[in-house]
């Protein structure tokens, strides 16, 4: 049996979605931001990805051994950065965790507080559906470290 549809139209709406699945996988390939955990004696740092589509957050327990999750950047309903005079944390709030929010310790002070201004601005631009695709990686990841700055973390 030909799996290729017979009709043209269908023809070009399989194109479509191929061409679509193709957009996607191109922007996760688009890396807004990348960190790794930066604490005194750390032998296995853990590290947080940041493209287009998702959150990739890589716990590393021992040489080759890891835990990765991923959260997709619709699924975040909030961001909660905590810094110190040297490092801090995040907390990410979703839909598909349960009551208990996920959290990224021992980032680096001033990597806390851009990751929390680019997530927290993935996250409106979400809520308020605005399109992205046209716009470069470094362009993007500006403006979304805009539009999740605040004043007062301006002064943080």
């Amino acid at each position: 049996m030909n799996d290729i549809p017979s009709d043209p139209e269908e023809r070009g709406a399989t194109d479509d979605s191929a061409d679509s699945i193709r957009q996607t996988v191109a922007g996760t390939h688009d890396v807004l931001t990348e960190i790794t955990t930066r604490f005194p004696f750390t032998l296995f740092p853990d590290s947080v990805v940041l493209d287009r589509e998702k959150l990739t957050i890589t716990r590393r327990f021992f040489f080759r051994v890891a835990e990765v999750t991923t959260i997709r950047v619709e699924d975040m309903t909030d961001v909660i950065a905590a810094v110190g005079p040297l490092v801090g944390s995040i907390r990410i709030f979703s839909r598909t965790f349960s009551s208990e929010p996920y959290e990224i310790r021992y980032l680096r002070r001033e990597d806390t507080l851009k990751l929390e201004r680019i997530l927290q601005g993935a996250v409106i631009a979400m809520q308020k559906s605005v399109k992205t695709s046209h716009l470069s990686t470094e362009e993007l990841t500006k403006l979304l470290e805009e539009l999740g700055t605040s004043d007062i973390s301006r002064k943080v």
